[in-house]
């Protein structure tokens, strides 16, 4: 398709009119040829070329071509310059848009091309006296982007092994939305448990005799976090903004808590400079408990947690957005020393570790393909905490190091090994008998490709 369309013509069946005929072939300035077809057999191809854009059979696959020219039908261009066209389909599963990158003057034989791969310009080097005809996966090709880094050097396709493979296909754009989700996951697990851990906190804390501690009983709370984001995925920078919304409810005897909570949780970002718009989340589901062991000084909190996710991926080089649907699932567990207190100040040494499966499938072009991501990490740091006359403040150092690729090689493809710490500064107060409200800031500090600034506010009620 790197040649420009010379014409399109249609092919009618016997006793059929060109005007009715729902199959044809697109014919390349190389000479070569494409057989198209109508989607479903029987809308005539006249009236899908009517318009600059259509979902057409392209040799038997599924595929959006679009031009800038009035009309496909006006395509035919046996004399005059090649208009720009672009043809939209998936690759290995994935979307990939093709716009016409070659020169209108060019011609066989040639042994190199521009394309425009997603929104990205590249050159394609053939071997010396190679045409784009004698084009196979046995080929050597070297690909160049636009700043003329090497993607690939006089290597052919078919000896590419996996990783090598997948890595081609991050350079080339084929995985920007693979990337959009693991960047929408790796917010998603810095902050979805964020809400309840800070419950099972207050919960927990070893002071019992503050004016906002919970004693034994029944507890009912609601909270609601928002935050700016930015970072980075694999070879792509993001920024967006998400929030979490829940409700929960949990009982407190002397050592244990156990609660269930019920929220919200969504993510917006934008990557690919703008290019590529993400949304992702749903209603979830997340039980939770903790012990106290060793006199209150010992406390082993966990969350489980289930997602319903549907949303979208919109490029502004595709003709229609990726829809998504599916569902996450994961778990936290984390323990937490404290140490005796010193003029009122009360030190904490936590560790522990998250993990979460994002299980996602992608409708593009009539097709399905799956997304499914997971994603692990632990961390340790410390806390602190004191009282004042009608509450507390609180706040936390964490540091958090992702061990995905410990446990999935396709990792790498979309991340490197990431790691953040976190900084929380927060207090809490009693409003009235019972009724206290909470208010916290977290952030990255230092330099990290999961970075992001939140605010939370929670209001809880003792029974």
């Amino acid at each position: 398709m790197n040649q420009g369309i010379a014409g399109i013509g249609v092919d009618p069946d016997d006793g059929e009119s060109a005007q009715d005929a729902t199959s044809g072939t697109i014919m390349l300035t190389d000479g070569s040829t494409l057989a198209i077809s109508s989607p479903d057999g029987t809308t005539p191809l006249s009236q899908l070329l009517d318009d600059s854009s259509a979902t057409l059979l392209i040799d038997d696959a599924p595929a959006t071509l679009s031009t800038s020219a009035p009309s496909l039908a006006s395509l035919n261009q046996a004399s005059g310059d090649p208009a720009p066209f672009a043809v939209s389909t998936t690759v290995a599963s994935r979307p990939l848009t093709l716009s016409r990158g070659a020169s209108p003057d060019a011609a066989p034989p040639f042994d190199s091309f521009d394309v425009v791969l997603n929104g990205e310009p590249f050159t394609i080097e053939l071997p010396e006296g190679t045409t784009v005809s004698d084009f196979s996966a046995s080929t050597p090709i070297t690909i160049r982007d636009a700043d003329g880094n090497v993607l690939l050097d006089d290597r052919a396709l078919n000896s590419l092994t996996t990783s090598e493979a997948n890595d081609i296909a991050a350079g080339l754009g084929l995985l920007d939305v693979d990337m959009a989700l693991r960047s929408a996951q790796k917010q998603a697990v810095a902050k979805n448990f964020g809400i309840i851990a800070n419950q099972i906190d207050a919960s927990m804390h070893p002071h019992q005799d503050g004016r906002v501690d919970r004693v034994n009983g029944r507890n009912a709370w609601v909270s609601h976090e928002y935050s700016d984001m930015q970072g980075q995925a694999g070879n792509t920078d993001y920024d967006g903004e998400g929030s979490v919304s829940m409700v929960g409810v949990d009982w407190k005897g002397d050592k244990l808590l156990a609660g269930v909570a019920l929220g919200h949780g969504e993510v917006e970002i934008d990557s690919k400079r703008g290019r590529l718009n993400t949304d992702l989340g749903g209603n979830l589901i997340a039980p939770y408990g903790a012990v106290s062991l060793a006199d209150g000084d010992l406390v082993l909190d966990g969350i489980l947690m289930y997602q319903d996710l549907d949303g979208s991926s919109r490029a502004s080089y595709q003709p229609d957005p990726v829809a998504l649907d599916g569902h996450r699932w994961g778990g936290r567990a984390a323990g937490t020393y404290f140490l005796p207190e010193v003029n009122n100040l009360l030190f904490g040494i936590t560790a522990g570790g998250a993990y979460m499966k994002d299980d996602i499938e992608g409708a593009y072009l009539g097709s399905t393909s799956d997304y499914g991501i997971e994603l692990g990490e632990v961390f340790a740091g410390a806390t602190l905490s004191t009282d004042f006359a009608t509450g507390r403040l609180y706040g936390s150092l964490i540091h958090h190091h992702d061990v995905t690729a410990n446990f999935d090689d396709s990792a790498e493809v979309l991340d490197d090994d990431d790691k953040r710490t976190e900084l929380k500064i927060g207090a809490a107060h009693e409003l009235a008998d019972n009724l206290d409200v909470s208010l916290d800031g977290r952030t990255v500090i230092g330099s990290s490709d999961t970075e992001f600034s939140a605010v939370q506010a929670s209001l809880s009620y003792r029974f």
